[in-house]
């Protein structure tokens, strides 16, 4: 699991935002750490749509961004 990675490259809106271990990850308490409670949480289950989220702005404009649409 992502738990017992050696290294985790962290990518947000095509960039790398940060790289670490998880436990490095979680200590730095930026983005991969807010991921990670929401999905220990069981909060990150379809749909992932935007609106339907209590996230923080930017953290809701990237789950929308790499949501598939129906065409």
């Amino acid at each position: 699991t992502v738990v017992d990675a050696d290294r985790i490259v962290v990518m947000r809106a095509g960039r790398i935002e940060d790289v670490g271990t998880h436990a490095e990850l979680l200590a730095r308490g930026g983005y991969y750490a807010r991921l990670f409670a929401r999905h220990a949480r069981g909060g990150l289950v379809e749909p992932l749509h935007a609106d339907a989220l209590d996230v923080d702005a930017d953290l809701a404009a990237d789950l929308a961004a790499a949501t598939p649409r129906a065409a």
